[in-house]
């Protein structure tokens, strides 16, 4: 088991001004066409009103909550991200947050687009251009710097960075702690220090933080809470059919997150294709497993891998007529063996008269390796294979040669 501390802040606010942010003269660094802010968050409850909950806030750069969308320019829903672009002051609003449960939340902005993102899924975006306003006012987290704006929750894994995150970095970042020092950050808050009145700044920048409004105890001090995270690994569900991979993730007292399709010719329907964090990670039994799924084949478009070619094992084949000899050659080929022949008569997968591209499960006659693929030229007048790989009947494989 492992001791994890989270910061509780019901009706408090910690401001990082001191030995933080206080006095910086652009939000994203040197390029203030970029920035990202992410949290993970626990909420309590969820303000109704235009007073939005604030979970990061540095000035007019906002990301908060609320249940009230009221003055949104673009979307609906409890998440909203904040910024005065280019002069103009815009709210993106989007996602739906449960109480009592821990979900991710991020916005980012490149210069071109305004996005948000809830568990690392876009949930809403909006074309905006110029750059961030540049503003000295302390970066707060879990209130604004007035104390009128109070998030009533749990807070974590706080990052600001000078650029904008990708949702695929979202997601291959969001379930784990980060080693610092990472391009762009520019202040990584994950509150692990449990007790005291300062909270270390792990983007190696030394912008520590203190709870409230400086170091001493105040009545605006956030809680620290001590939670009993048991850490468990997480199963590799790649290959399985969905339903397979959601009961294995569960079984190991984990939480499946977002599942996305994408067409595959060679997953079968339905089965995983990849997951996030990946198979055999220790992680904390409140994380998430988010899942690629296939979609099958797609159809339509002329595409020469949308379809393939199912061979009987006994006469069927291709004739692609004559090929002019080169002196080098390379023979590629994905595929799908029902069955792999254990004699010396190799099943051929390509064949052009003394170039084969082969499948066996006897390697007799290989003059290096073993295996089951078997690669053959006549070279300089000799006569050679090549053997090596493991096959799996009815799995794809893929083996290039060169």
């Amino acid at each position: 088991m492992t001791i994890v501390s989270r910061l509780r802040a019901p009706m408090a606010v910690m401001i990082l001004g001191m030995t933080g942010f206080h006095g910086l003269p652009a939000l994203a660094g040197p390029d203030t066409r970029q920035a990202t802010f992410e949290a993970w968050i626990n909420p309590a409850s969820i303000s109704n009103t235009k007073s939005q909950d604030r979970v990061i806030s540095k000035g007019v750069v906002e990301l908060m909550v609320s249940s009230g969308d009221s003055g949104c320019a673009a979307g609906a829903g409890h998440v909203q991200w904040r910024a005065t672009i280019g002069g103009v002051d815009r709210r993106l609003c989007g996602g739906a947050l449960s109480l009592n449960n821990w979900q991710h939340i991020a916005g980012t902005y490149d210069g071109a687009q305004f996005r948000l993102y809830v568990n690392g899924v876009q949930v809403a975006s909006m074309a905006r251009s110029g750059t961030l306003a540049t503003n000295n006012a302390n970066l707060v987290v879990g209130n604004a710097a007035a104390i009128s704006r109070p998030f009533h929750g749990t807070i974590e894994e706080v990052r600001i960075w000078s650029r904008a995150l990708s949702a695929a970095e979202l997601q291959a970042n969001m379930n784990v702690e980060l080693p610092g020092a990472q391009a762009g950050l520019l202040a990584y808050y994950r509150f692990n220090e449990g007790d005291g009145q300062t909270v270390g700044d792990g983007s190696g920048n030394g912008r520590d933080a203190v709870l409230g409004s400086d170091a001493t105890v105040q009545a605006t001090d956030p809680s620290w809470v001590q939670t009993v995270t048991i850490s468990t690994t997480v199963p590799e569900v790649v290959g399985h059919p969905r339903a397979t991979a959601s009961s294995m993730i569960l079984g190991a007292g984990l939480t499946l997150g977002t599942v996305n399709e994408t067409p595959s010719i060679i997953v079968p329907t339905a089965s995983v294709i990849s997951q996030s964090p990946s198979g055999g990670t220790s992680v904390p039994d409140w994380l998430t497993v988010n899942l690629f799924v296939s979609s099958g084949p797609t159809t339509g478009g002329g595409n020469p891998r949308e379809t393939y070619l199912m061979f009987d094992g006994t006469d069927d084949r291709v004739h692609a007529g004559n090929l002019a000899q080169a002196s080098r050659i390379t023979f590629e080929a994905w595929i799908n063996p029902a069955s792999i022949s254990n004699t010396k008569a190799q099943n051929r997968v390509i064949s052009k008269g003394a170039f084969e591209l082969m499948v066996s499960t006897a390697s007799t006659g290989c003059s290096a390796g073993a295996g089951h693929v078997q690669w053959r030229a006549r070279i300089g007048g000799v006569d050679r294979r090549l053997c090596g790989g493991a096959v799996a009947e009815q799995l794809a494989a893929h083996r290039r040669h060169l």
